[in-house]
C-alpha cells in the first residue's frame, strides 16, 4: 500500500516539475485550428446573446489555453468588433463580407468553450466581455 502512495506522490511531482498538473490549464497556440474554431464559436455566441442589431466579428485571439476535462475546455481571450451588418439582413455564414468600422465598438472577451468531439457537442460555458478603451 505504501508503494502506491509513493507512486502517487512521484506522479504529482513529475507533473508539477514539468509545469503541468492533470486537469490543469496549458497554454495553447493561438494559430491552432481548434483554438481558432473555439474563438469563432465564442464570437458567434457573443453576437447572438447581445442586444445589438449588428453582428460581432472576431478581430484577434490574444491568448488561449486548454484543459482536459470530459472533452476539452478552450479558454480564449479575444477581441471582437461590432460590424456594419445587421443580424436581420445578413446570415452568420456571410459574416466574412462584413466590416468593422475603424472607430467602431470593440470588445475584449474571455470565453470558455467546452468541446466533446465524440458526441459532437460544443458549448460556451463562460463569456464575459467589456468594451475596449
Amino acid at each position: 500500500m505504501e508503494g502506491y502512495n509513493i507512486l502517487a506522490v512521484l506522479i504529482i511531482l513529475v507533473g508539477v516539475s514539468m509545469g503541468q498538473i492533470p486537469g490543469g490549464w496549458i497554454d495553447a497556440n493561438v494559430g491552432d485550428t481548434d483554438v481558432k474554431e473555439a474563438a469563432r464559436f465564442a464570437t458567434e455566441a457573443q453576437s447572438s446573446r447581445s442586444n445589438s442589431l449588428y453582428h460581432h466579428k472576431l478581430l484577434k485571439i490574444h491568448k488561449a489555453r486548454t484543459q482536459v476535462v470530459s472533452g476539452i475546455n478552450y479558454e480564449v481571450f479575444i477581441e471582437t468588433g461590432t460590424t456594419t451588418c445587421k443580424k436581420s439582413e445578413v446570415p452568420l455564414e456571410d459574416l466574412k463580407r462584413c466590416a468593422v468600422p475603424e472607430n467602431g465598438v470593440k470588445h475584449l472577451c474571455q470565453a470558455i468553450v467546452w468541446v466533446q468531439a465524440w458526441i459532437p457537442r460544443t458549448k460556451v460555458t463562460k463569456l464575459e466581455c467589456q468594451n475596449k478603451g
